[in-house]
């Protein structure tokens, strides 16, 4: 599962503002009849809340508040 580089916002509780992130990944289509050798998997699509991961830059290890170095 991949981040597409697409985000947006919304309102959640309490009138807080959320990051949401658009994140691709394979699905599988159960309309179709199975048959050998044809792949029933396609691209989808969903938005996701954004964790600190997808946040912070990959060379920058998170360390919470009041960790030890």
């Amino acid at each position: 599962m991949a981040l597409t580089g697409r985000y947006r916002y919304r309102l959640g509780w309490f009138g807080r503002l959320v990051l949401q992130v658009e994140q691709s990944y394979r699905a599988v289509d159960y309309g179709k009849r199975p048959q050998p050798g044809v792949d029933r998997t396609f691209e989808a699509r969903r938005w996701r809340d954004a964790t600190i991961e997808d946040i912070q830059p990959l060379e920058v290890p998170y360390k919470p508040p009041g960790a030890e170095a």
